[in-house]
């Protein structure tokens, strides 16, 4: 159920054509003075700072449960604003990013309490709600907050961070912390975490990365049950990049082994996750990938095909309240986003001119033939100021995975990731 709609608002989210004019008014003026408070705190401090401004539109489908809750089609404007401050002292340095955004519906309420929320609970809790309406929210948190030492071999960070595991390219087993959506369409910045990391650098290139992500539990106690150990190894064998991973990810038992190098003139990925979950199952996950570039009509063209397996998936069309539980468990926590098995998926990149990108990406599931259509346009405006457009459409025949899957089993409610439409002002300072 997660997977109806991308964890964050700002992946592909709503539009309705009834939206109040002065809502969305509020919307433009609250960016404004976003704008304008940006502008005047980058040139006085020398802080990195983003802008953005969003409309996104979206098109559930007839007789669904979302339909029914939200209307035809639902309409969602937001504006965030990210200051960036970073500062060096010898070989300590210090990471703070400031996130304020705000997000205006007339379906906000209903839209709310019909998507169920993720569970990723962080071990300080600095989200602050500053208006709450009918028709929308104001909020501020940290989302990076964190010292890093750094010596010849080693690097030592504490704190809120990010931090990036594993080779997939659409899918991404081997990122256990946060990872991103397959239908994000903002991955600019990756939602912090709050953990404590290492890494060890070999003259050679490689390196040796450990990493505690302490988490409470609903009492809000730290416990080994809700918290995250991992280590991971990388080094070269001639042209070969080896990984290997160890964690305990909460209750669960992780290994994994990943790879890439050269293949002929493309490059290949590959990722093979095990785990052995609370109840003793053993689950194999796996994400593979070839990658090539090369000139069309004198125009730079990168593409890829990848093919994932989701081991907590199901190969049938039974309805969401008959998914397995540890399925169920980790699309609510964030970890995974797909109820399927097996997936290809395929996309490109290709400079239109050097100002325009044209990005096109199709996601199918292997088991039931549905599938995910997406086209998205990048614009530079100028050296500060990017415009994207980005179109979602699903397809499958009811019961699929992306056609609509039942919600409760004999019912005729039938839901899946929707169409969906988004428009993205962004502004660099």
């Amino acid at each position: 159920m997660a997977k109806l709609l991308p964890r964050k608002i700002d992946a592909v989210a709503p539009v309705s054509c009834l939206c109040s004019r002065f809502g969305a008014l509020r919307v433009l003026f609250v960016w404004t003075c976003l704008l304008w408070a940006g502008a005047v705190y980058a040139q006085a401090t020398g802080s990195g700072v983003e802008l953005k401004l969003q409309t996104q539109a979206l098109w559930p489908r007839t007789g669904g449960t979302l339909q029914e809750s939200t209307g035809v089609n639902t309409l969602f404007v937001n504006a965030t604003m990210r200051i960036k401050q970073s500062f060096r002292q010898g070989r300590w340095d210090y990471n703070l990013h400031y996130l304020a955004s705000g997000v205006y519906s007339e379906n906000y309420t209903s839209w709310s309490a019909a998507i169920p929320q993720v569970q990723a609970p962080r071990y300080f809790d600095w989200r602050r709600v500053i208006l709450d309406k009918a028709d929308g929210e104001m909020a501020h948190t940290l989302d990076r907050a964190s010292m890093r030492y750094t010596s010849d071999y080693t690097v030592i960070r504490i704190g809120r961070q990010a931090l990036t595991w594993g080779h997939g390219q659409i899918f991404h087993p081997m990122d256990l912390f946060n990872p991103f959506s397959p239908y994000a369409s903002d991955t600019a910045n990756k939602s912090g975490t709050d953990m404590v990391y290492g890494q060890y650098l070999f003259p050679s290139g490689s390196d040796v990365q450990v990493l505690a992500v302490p988490r409470r539990n609903s009492n809000a106690i730290v416990t080994a049950e809700q918290s995250s150990l991992a280590a991971k190894a990388m080094w070269f064998s001639g042209s070969i990049e080896t990984t290997v991973l160890v964690a305990r990810d909460r209750r669960d038992d992780v290994g994994a082994v990943g790879a890439s190098g050269p293949w002929g003139g493309a490059v290949w990925k590959m990722d093979v996750l095990n785990s052995r979950t609370q109840e003793g199952d053993a689950v194999l996950s796996a994400v593979t990938s070839v990658h090539n570039s090369w000139d069309w009509r004198q125009k730079p063209l990168n593409a890829f095909v990848e093919y994932y397996r989701n081991g907590y998936g199901v190969d049938d069309s039974r309805a969401f309240d008959r998914l397995p539980p540890a399925l169920m468990t980790r699309l609510l926590r964030g970890q995974v986003f797909n109820t399927g098995r097996d997936y290809v998926a395929t996309g490109m990149m290709l400079a239109w001119t050097p100002l325009l990108q044209l990005q096109p990406s199709f996601m199918v599931n292997a088991n039931d033939g549905s599938g995910l259509l997406r086209m998205r346009a990048d614009y530079n405006l100028s050296d500060s100021m990017n415009l994207i457009v980005d179109i979602q459409i699903p397809f499958g025949s009811l019961g699929s995975e992306f056609g609509g899957r039942k919600w409760i089993t004999g019912s005729e409610q039938y839901e899946s990731i929707v169409r969906a439409l988004l428009i993205r002002l962004e502004w660099y300072l």
